[in-house]
């Protein structure tokens, strides 16, 4: 189902969807660019399930475009979110090619494995982020892949809230009270602060070492956040501080140096992980 057709479906009934659901779209879009390529290697009947699927659109993009796949997701938003539940049903009529568990991912139980887990800005919301690790090294196919993008924390900010994350959560928290919880009222956010676990590369390298899966990280999404900034407007609203800084950094090539020595990944603001077991 396209998002021309999910959009005038939503405009129908639910109007004051409209500029969120926008959003929506131009991240499924950075999603698919990401996995892909990974997507692309993959044989027909092979199982792929993204962690945190929300609506789904991503999801829904990559039916259309790989049909032989085995479409799985995981999402545990429950009830009463109306912008989730709007977009499932709308799918759920049109497309019913994506398996979805409507859960924790801690409490799926499915009998399967994969060749492709992904989830994109996930893992910093996960409250027992060292779980997500042992459910892929547990759902992971033998030479499977698992896709990892999200903030690093490493790097002293908050891409939610377009604050600089000083000394630890709690202190930040003091010192930005009233933004965050202007920013939670004003986009329905609830909570969002709350879940954010602060994880950084470091930890995960570490941990992954400790559980015998291998970390490869690819630096360069960076610059591609950097490009999206020239042409998603959405996204430059969101997060124009980078957006001079990213341009010197990009016309004196520093950021191709930092890329080839792993020490500097560590304080990246954003990490694209590439998981396998050992």
């Amino acid at each position: 189902m396209k998002n021309n057709d999910i959009l005038e479906e939503i405009l129908k009934n639910k109007k004051s969807l409209y500029n969120e659901i926008k959003i929506r779209f131009e991240e499924s879009k950075f999603g698919i660019d990401m996995v892909s390529p990974f997507l692309n290697k993959l044989k027909p009947s092979s199982n792929i399930l993204e962690i945190g699927s929300g609506p789904c659109l991503l999801l829904s993009k990559i039916t259309e475009k790989y049909p032989k796949l085995n479409i799985n997701g995981i999402e545990p938003i429950g009830e009463g979110f109306e912008l989730f539940d709007t977009i499932l049903k709308i799918l759920k009529k049109k497309q019913k090619k994506i398996n979805l568990f409507r859960g924790k991912f801690e409490d799926y139980n499915e009998k399967k494995i994969f060749d492709l887990i992904f989830s994109v800005n996930v893992l910093e919301h996960v409250e027992n982020w060292e779980r997500y690790f042992d459910f892929l090294k547990k759902f992971l196919s033998k030479n499977g892949i698992a896709l990892i993008y999200c903030p690093n924390y490493g790097f002293p900010y908050d891409c939610h809230f377009r604050i600089p994350m000083l000394i630890n959560k709690k202190l930040t928290f003091k010192l930005f009270k009233n933004k965050i919880e202007e920013i939670e009222k004003k986009n329905n956010w609830v909570g969002l602060w709350k879940s954010i676990n602060c994880v950084n590369y470091k930890q995960i390298k570490q941990y992954c070492n400790n559980i015998d899966l291998n970390v490869v990280s690819h630096p360069e999404i960076n610059t591609i956040l950097l490009e999206r900034l020239d042409v998603d407007e959405e996204f430059r609203k969101r997060q124009n501080v980078f957006r001079l800084p990213g341009k010197l950094l990009r016309k004196t090539r520093i950021l191709k140096i930092i890329y080839k020595i792993e020490w500097f990944h560590k304080y990246l603001p954003f990490m694209f992980l590439e998981i396998r077991k050992f």
